[in-house]
């Protein structure tokens, strides 16, 4: 029985977090919207540093320099790729990350140093605060 009821909540537990779970589209409609290009050129014109919470509970600090590149690192690891501001997204290449592949992603702003990024499919990329 015991087991039965731990089930049961694990159920309601995801259930009820995915319900929550943020979305580009969930922000739009609170009436939020992306950053823009120029928006985007004047945040990265300088050395941007981040505390990033990535979609699957990673936690690393990203900094982005003026010359297009940038650095991340995590416990036990980092990475170094170019960055640059496309389309009104900011994209990313990471040398190991993502298989060396550009991401591009959508930028709001949350809060006065917070911000979230979405995938190309509207799903949470990452949550970041500017650091620094």
């Amino acid at each position: 029985m015991r087991k039965i009821l731990l089930g049961v909540a694990s159920v309601i537990l995801i259930a009820s977090v995915s319900g929550c779970a943020t979305t580009e589209q969930s922000l739009r409609a609170k009436g939020l919207v992306p950053q823009t290009q120029k928006e985007l050129e004047e945040r990265f014109s300088k050395p941007v540093k981040l505390r990033i919470d990535n979609n699957v509970g990673g936690r690393s600090t990203v900094t982005y320099m003026a010359d297009g590149t940038g650095r991340v690192e995590w416990q036990g690891g980092g990475d170094t790729g170019k960055w640059r501001v496309k389309d009104g997204k900011i994209c990313v290449t990471w040398t190991k990350l993502r298989d060396g592949q550009e991401g591009c992603f959508t930028s709001f702003k949350t809060g006065p140093k917070d911000y979230m990024s979405f995938n190309p499919d509207g799903s949470l990329n990452v949550m970041s605060t500017e650091i620094d």
